[in-house]
């Protein structure tokens, strides 16, 4: 091969390059040691050299075509054939098969000049070689119950999702509109069930009762209620949870509907702060009353994404979607609150992601809608005080019921922020 064709390869470009390759592929080397310790069956240098010959192999198929494919195949072979051979305490395992054809990817994609793809590519292997541990603990933390939710919400999405037709029916009905917002709200309703798994009984009650709040509040509400009639030392940590509940769920409902509608979201935004501020009064008063609570159980959550949960979610979102096109205008605004109030005593979901998709775009309508969110505030509020009058004992009667009236006066208050703002 002519030098001439050669030497343009090695430049100081190209060497600083190359010695960046190398370090990143002894970085996630580097790490795999540290995990494994002196198990390890490659490391440091072996990341580092297979960077770097993905690196070389990636310029030489410049001079060479096929060179690079030959070098991918020998080198794969090669792992494959020295795991095989080895040992029961020196096998390499598939992990680390996989993380060995990575670096050569990653070597190649730096000597094609893709350097910020390669080297994301490096962060996330060495970041999965790392957390190893974590992904077990939480792993081992699953129920059968939380695969079929991941499965189904997968199912849900990519499989239903694109078969519901996308057109307006009855004049105000989009049936794919509405199952895609099923399918926002119980993606929601999935993060804060599974942080609240992965939570576990490490977490104190007041921890709890904030995630718990992302996944459901009502049932934050229901099972600390019962729990404070045989638990009664801890009932004001158990009304705490409910309070922190509440506000963890009116806070993941603006940035619902700042998802949907930045421009309603902003103007429910000095209600909603006011609301958020004046709860967490209670609940900080009483942190001075309460022993430190390291562990609790975890409130029973169903499913969030059960099929009969979609559906019921869904025909709600469906009427109340009808409902308010007959009775947003001015002169319905009656029914048009009333609807808003009983909406609220089932979920805040619902309304209030019909009312951010109701919003014109040239902003009409939104003091009725931003009423309509207050209202469903006030009647979930109302609804959560007497789950914690009739299920809970007196203790608890007595902090949720402080608790939910000054939330229900910062509503009020908030109603005449939003008229201001």
């Amino acid at each position: 091969m002519p030098a001439d064709e050669i030497f343009p390869l090695i430049t100081p470009e190209n060497g600083w390059v190359l010695l960046a390759t190398a370090c990143a592929g002894g970085f996630v080397g580097l790490v795999k040691q540290w995990r494994e310790g002196e198990s390890s069956v490659a490391g440091m240098r072996t990341f580092s050299l297979w960077a770097v010959l993905g690196y070389v192999s990636a310029h030489m198929n410049q001079l060479v075509p096929g060179i690079l494919l030959a070098t991918f195949g020998l080198m794969g072979a090669g792992v494959v054939v020295f795991s095989l051979h080895k040992k029961a305490e020196e096998h390499m395992g598939l992990t680390t098969l996989a993380a060995a054809l990575l670096m050569f990817l990653m070597g190649v994609l730096m000597g094609f000049g893709q350097r910020e793809y390669a080297l994301t590519i490096g962060i996330l292997v060495a970041g999965t070689i790392g957390l190893r541990s974590v992904t077990h603990r939480w792993s081992s933390l699953l129920t059968e119950t939380d695969v079929k939710a991941a499965l189904q919400f997968a199912f849900l999405t990519g499989v239903i999702l694109p078969l519901v037709p996308n057109k307006i029916v009855w004049g105000a009905f989009n049936p794919y509109d509405t199952w895609r917002m099923v399918m926002l709200i119980s993606g929601v309703n999935l993060l804060g069930y599974v942080a609240m798994r992965l939570l576990g009984a490490r977490a104190g009650l007041p921890i709890t009762g904030i995630v718990g709040g992302l996944a459901s509040s009502t049932a934050v509400t229901i099972s600390f209620s019962r729990r404070s009639k045989f638990d009664a030392p801890n009932a004001v940590a158990c009304a705490q949870a409910i309070l922190l509940a509440s506000q963890s769920m009116f806070a993941r409902v603006w940035l619902v509907v700042f998802a949907l509608s930045p421009e309603f979201a902003w103007k429910l935004f000095p209600a909603f702060l006011l609301v958020t501020l004046t709860g967490l009064i209670v609940p900080a008063w009483l942190i001075w009353r309460i022993p430190k609570q390291n562990e609790t159980e975890v409130p029973a959550v169903k499913n969030p994404l059960s099929l009969g949960m979609a559906v019921k979610f869904g025909l709600l979102y469906a009427a109340l979607v009808f409902l308010i096109e007959q009775t947003k205008e001015a002169a319905h605004s009656a029914a048009f609150l009333g609807i808003s109030f009983l909406s609220g005593t089932l979920t805040m979901d619902a309304i209030s992601v019909s009312l951010a998709n109701s919003i014109a775009e040239d902003g009409s309508g939104i003091l009725l809608a931003a009423a309509g969110v207050l209202m469903a505030m006030t009647s979930n509020t109302i609804v959560k005080m007497g789950i914690a009058l009739c299920l809970g004992n007196g203790v608890l009667r007595k902090w949720v019921s402080i608790g939910s009236v000054v939330t229900l006066a910062s509503i009020g208050a908030g109603w005449g922020l939003t008229l201001v703002f």
